[in-house]
């Protein structure tokens, strides 16, 4: 792994409702920062912070060492999957994306999770 959340990764994320992730390329530093600067800009939603922290700069990237293509979405998803799952054991739900598509924003999908029977993430959707 080139880059980590390491600052994020080594305290128990036991208190995570809703984790955004967003593929991106290497090159697509405009369209993290257009994501950053609207829908997944740092806010918060009923008193509780949504954090966002490029690199060094955010504490918000994840890479690997591999070629990024087309060709590679599947690893990519892998690895994430396999990260998430040693670094996030109690996150409750997660919203998985990509820059080059539109998705629901955080607080639409917090409030329609939440509109699930009090769903806290300790049973099914449907």
């Amino acid at each position: 792994m080139l880059l980590d959340v390491t600052d994020k990764s080594e305290k128990p994320w036991d208190d995570i409702f809703l984790l955004l992730v967003i593929k991106s390329s290497p090159e697509g530093f405009e369209r993290r920062q257009v994501l950053r600067q609207t829908w997944a800009e740092e806010r918060n939603y009923r008193g509780k912070p949504i954090r966002r922290e490029e690199g060094r700069t955010y504490g918000d990237l994840l890479q690997w060492d591999f070629t990024d293509s087309f060709y590679n979405l599947t690893l990519k998803q892998l690895l994430f999957l396999d990260w998430f799952q040693t670094r996030c054991r109690r996150c409750h739900f997660l919203m998985n994306g990509e820059t080059t598509t539109s998705s629901p924003t955080p607080t639409n999908t917090v409030e329609f999770l939440l509109s699930r029977h009090g769903n806290d993430g300790d049973q099914p959707l449907f």
